[in-house]
């Protein structure tokens, strides 16, 4: 699904920042972002930094027919899950796929600490995760009905046809 935006130019409705879209990162409450990596070199010779934007400020203005093919893990926000290599469990409240690398997942504990406030959530590579269970996680409001207007949708069914 966000993996056909990988790859693809997009450019910043605000600033105007033009670039490769090599990142989309969602939050389990419906917030989400579009990293535009600009293309080039700085005036010191060095990779221009990459910009994090909210997904209604990015208008996608070109789709390659070709891009390098991705996997994806199966691991959707909500589900339960626990880290291979150090046992960390907890919720996964953050998804992002890459356009190089493998998904990071944002895991929040479902414990409190010692003082019985939330615990901060830690992101790990996906491949590092192991799925203990799909467990639905209440949620406030509908999420799946973006601002009207915003310049990409990512509900919209013609970006993904």
């Amino acid at each position: 699904m966000t993996a056909k935006l990988m790859g693809a130019m997009g450019k910043d409705n605000i600033t105007g920042l033009t670039g490769l879209i090599v990142r989309y990162t969602e939050h389990l409450h419906g917030c989400a972002h579009i990293t535009i990596q600009p293309l080039g070199l700085d005036d010191k010779g060095k990779p221009k930094r990459a910009h994090s934007f909210d997904e209604q400020r990015v208008e996608i203005t070109e789709i390659p027919d070709a891009r390098e093919p991705t996997f994806e893990l199966g691991i959707e926000l909500g589900n339960r899950v626990r880290d291979r290599i150090t046992g960390f469990e907890g919720v996964v409240i953050i998804r992002s796929d890459n356009l190089w690398t493998s998904e990071e997942y944002g895991i929040e504990p479902t414990e409190l600490d010692k003082d019985g406030q939330p615990k901060q959530p830690l992101i790990f590579d996906g491949p590092r995760l192991q799925f203990l269970e799909d467990q639905p996680v209440p949620v406030s409001k509908d999420v799946t009905n973006p601002t009207p207007g915003s310049s990409f949708n990512r509900f919209d069914p013609a970006i993904w046809d």
